[in-house]
């Protein structure tokens, strides 16, 4: 049995190996180099934030804005942009579950630490809670498959659950254009577009997300709950400059890249969609209940992206060469595969080069349905948000060398 379990383990590396060198092939000039360290997204707890005092990052007026919310991942990049921006709204009380404590010391804030998988404490987070934000995501480029399925589904399921028991009026996931998967190129795609088959999924990222949407949508409907549901599909966030997708611009002045066009959207512009449907599912017979929006931002290629950020911090960005990118994504691939031999439990299950390839897809899609039945606009263009992020920068420098 063990001569079979071992066999039968060699025998999917060398499949998996095979078919990604061809993969390589196919795309050389598309893979994208590793960035000689390990990328953090979302949930980067480490990492000082120095928010923007500027009065531009202020929200407007929401009429009829919930009390009280529970943040779900509220400790991470962005789902503090999400505390901070509805304590800024007027919440009356934001409660933040996560795995490390939040940063905020507003008296408004209460931190629950700890797991989703910890239903008594999910439990506890959400009790009295008006509505719920779920921004639950792991650590894109390094997660595990055990990961992605344990926080983005599972977690998923415990939180609706515990909302629904709580007596929760209103549930808003932060989902992705994911579900439309970052491997097929999407032109001006709308809510009503047809979603991939399931099967059809090339990174466990997108088809999570589709499961745990499909999941959050159809609580909308639950016979023993009165809580209204809806999913917001932003495209790819830039909330600051640690981000994945800006971190090596900013410390490195590196272009690994020039892609397709990609929607990137201004974190704040998604915390105004979650406002804005935390307010319309209020109405127990709002239209938004039950429904996914696409909240993406504008189309633009990773090269553009890069040069326009090396503007306005003054810098002259590096290219590296394709050579040297195909090079690097195929030992990604051979690394990807070695892992899956030796510890396939703790082997990204993205390999690196396949996850950043998503750039030569172009991605844009329409947000006439988030306009028509929540009222949204995007409040902040990229160009601002990313002199937003550039402050914010300037801000941790000079803090840093005080």
């Amino acid at each position: 049995k063990h001569w079979q379990l071992g066999y039968t383990k060699v025998a999917v590396a060398v499949n998996m190996f095979c078919r990604n060198v061809l993969q390589t092939a196919a795309q050389a000039q598309s893979l994208i180099a590793l960035t000689g360290s390990r990328v953090t997204t979302y949930f980067n707890y480490h990492l000082p934030r120095y928010a923007s005092s500027s009065a531009a990052t202020n929200p407007p007026s929401y009429p009829g804005l919930p009390p009280s919310f529970l943040v779900v991942g509220g400790a991470g990049a962005f789902g503090s942009v999400v505390v901070d921006y509805l304590l800024r709204a007027g919440a009356q009380k934001v409660n933040v579950l996560d795995l490390k404590p939040s940063s905020f010391s507003d008296k408004r804030v209460e931190s629950f630490v700890g797991s989703v998988d910890d239903v008594k404490l999910v439990d506890k987070a959400a009790s009295g809670i008006n509505t719920i934000v779920g921004c639950l995501t792991p650590d894109i480029p390094t997660a595990t498959w055990n990961e992605f399925v344990s926080v983005i589904v599972l977690g998923t399921q415990t939180v609706l659950n515990s909302a629904a028991n709580a007596g929760a009026k209103a549930f808003v996931q932060i989902s992705s254009i994911g579900v439309s998967s970052c491997y097929v190129e999407t032109i001006n795609g709308k809510e009503s577009d047809p979603l991939p088959h399931m099967r059809d999924y090339i990174s466990p990222y997108d088809l999570t997300k589709r499961v745990s949407e499909e999941m959050v949508l159809q609580a909308n409907s639950w016979k023993h709950s009165s809580m209204r549901t809806a999913a917001l599909r932003p495209g790819g966030l830039l909330n600051g400059p640690r981000d994945y997708a800006l971190r090596d611009i900013f410390d490195k002045s590196l272009v690994y890249y020039e892609g397709a066009p990609l929607a990137y959207i201004y974190g704040r512009n998604v915390c105004h969609a979650i406002a804005l449907a935390a307010s319309k599912l209020q109405d127990p017979a709002s239209p938004a209940a039950g429904k996914a929006f696409y909240v993406a931002g504008t189309p633009i290629t990773g090269g553009d992206l890069a040069r326009a950020l090396g503007r306005k911090l003054g810098r002259k960005l590096k290219n590296l060469p394709p050579p040297v990118l195909s090079i690097v994504g195929g030992l990604s691939y051979v690394s990807h595969a070695v892992g899956m031999v030796r510890a396939p439990h703790r082997t990204a299950a993205i390999p690196t080069a396949r996850f950043l390839a998503i750039s030569k897809y172009g991605k844009s899609f329409s947000h006439d349905l988030a306009h028509q039945l929540l009222g949204y606009e995007e409040l902040w263009s990229l160009d601002e948000g990313l002199d937003l992020i550039v402050e914010e920068y300037k801000a941790g420098q000079a803090a840093a060398n005080k």
